[in-house]
């Protein structure tokens, strides 16, 4: 029986998917599991990481990457390789804080588009979204 519309939703996905050790069926699962329904969502918190975070052949499966704040350096660096747009300015981007939302970038890598979800000045419980030029 073969599965289709399965998603796979891993968290703090940078121990299970290190640069070189992916393991090979784990890998082809990834990079051909689309056609047959397989999607996945990584979340991590180092793109770099003490072993340089999620592997770039895993990476390069991603059809969008979303981002919070980022402050801490080495990380924004990365970040600003995979989302030029956004660069320096994911240090800005809000919080969740008193009940209101954050605030973070989304780049769609198969159009290259890209753009943030910020809080609207005249109501902040509300979102706007605002595209980012390249």
């Amino acid at each position: 029986m073969r599965r289709r519309d399965v998603l796979l939703v891993v968290d703090e996905a940078h121990p299970f998917f290190e640069r070189g050790r992916v393991p090979k069926g784990l890998f082809e699962v990834l990079t051909g599991g689309r056609e047959a329904g397989h999607n996945a969502i990584f979340v991590t918190q180092m793109l770099k990481g003490a072993v340089g975070g999620i592997d770039p052949g895993v990476r390069r499966q991603a059809s969008h990457l979303v981002t919070f704040r980022l402050t801490e350096p080495e990380e924004v660096r990365a970040l600003s390789e995979q989302f030029p747009e956004l660069g320096e300015r994911v240090r800005k981007l809000a919080r969740p804080e008193d009940g209101l939302p954050p605030e973070y970038g989304v780049k769609d890598l198969d159009r290259e588009r890209a753009g943030v979800v910020l809080r609207d000045p005249t109501d902040p419980r509300r979102r706007r979204w605002v595209e980012l030029g390249g």
